[in-house]
């Protein structure tokens, strides 16, 4: 049961943000063989993962042109243009 519930949270560290919060609540429900230990790091992480989102956006809006040249570089490199 151990494994199983380590691999489930190696695939729940892996997933997008909102695949994220939709297994932390249906977690929530589930037994556990490690109570609160895996809840703990499931909604650690997501917050961890809003505030790396926030800080891109600051980062974004406090460095417009940066941002901007940054983006089309990345096209470019893409799209090898």
């Amino acid at each position: 049961m151990i494994i199983i519930a380590i691999i489930v949270l190696l695939f729940f560290l892996a997933a997008p943000l909102k695949t994220k919060i939709v297994l932390a609540i249906i977690n929530i429900f589930l037994p556990d063989p490690i109570p609160y230990v895996d809840e703990f790091i499931m909604w650690g992480n997501i917050f961890l993962n809003i505030t790396k989102a926030k800080r891109i956006i600051e980062f974004v809006w406090d460095h417009k042109a940066l941002s901007i040249f940054c983006g089309i570089t990345g096209v470019i490199i893409l799209f090898n243009i």
